[in-house]
């Protein structure tokens, strides 16, 4: 419980920071794409929508939530193949956002 807690605590610190650097990259380039690469899952729920601010807020700590509770109860093969698996996931989610908004 306490890994979780923890990874939990990282994941909205790496959550923050995410939306900070979003934002210069965003306030640089004039243009959303940061944001699509950051919080692909948001752009693709829809900006203005409850569950596209539902997953900006939850996205990091959820992911870090998970790999928490699989390297508690896997071992460490397991733990990089969830990570990997989320990796693609976002890569995959970031590709469809670029072409929600080019």
């Amino acid at each position: 419980m306490k890994r979780i807690v923890i990874c939990a605590v990282i994941g909205i610190v790496v959550q923050l920071l995410a939306v900070v650097l979003t934002g210069f990259a965003g306030a640089a380039c004039h243009c959303p794409a940061p944001i699509g690469i950051f919080f692909p899952f948001a752009v693709l729920a829809g900006d203005e929508s409850t569950l596209g601010s539902l997953s900006l807020l939850l996205q990091f700590p959820g992911e870090a939530v998970i790999l928490a509770m699989v390297s508690l109860r896997l071992d460490g093969v397991w733990t990089a193949l969830t990570f990997l698996m989320l990796l693609g996931i976002h890569f995959v989610a970031a590709l469809m956002a670029s072409q929600v908004h080019p």
